[in-house]
């Protein structure tokens, strides 16, 4: 697994190093309104991977419940309070 993704990463890298190493000169124009859009998917993004992971971001909040063995109990199951 960690050799996978060692493997993908390398790809990455040559990419992105690819990537700079053939830039070229940008004949665009930014408005102020592209900050504020790149802004809002930042955001986006940033909900929506919270959403996806609620349960396990809830779970670190919360308490497990403490089991205890209940010595009157016939059958020595330990209940949970």
């Amino acid at each position: 697994m960690i050799r996978k993704i060692s493997l993908g990463l390398s790809w990455v890298v040559i990419a992105v190093g690819f990537m700079l190493a053939s830039e070229r000169q940008a004949h665009a124009y930014a408005d102020p309104g592209s900050s504020l859009l790149i802004l809002q998917a930042a955001g986006a993004a940033f909900t929506a991977t919270g959403l996806y992971f609620r349960r396990r971001i809830a779970a670190l909040f919360k308490r497990k419940p403490s089991i205890q063995i209940d010595s009157s109990s016939a059958s020595g199951a330990p209940s949970v309070e």
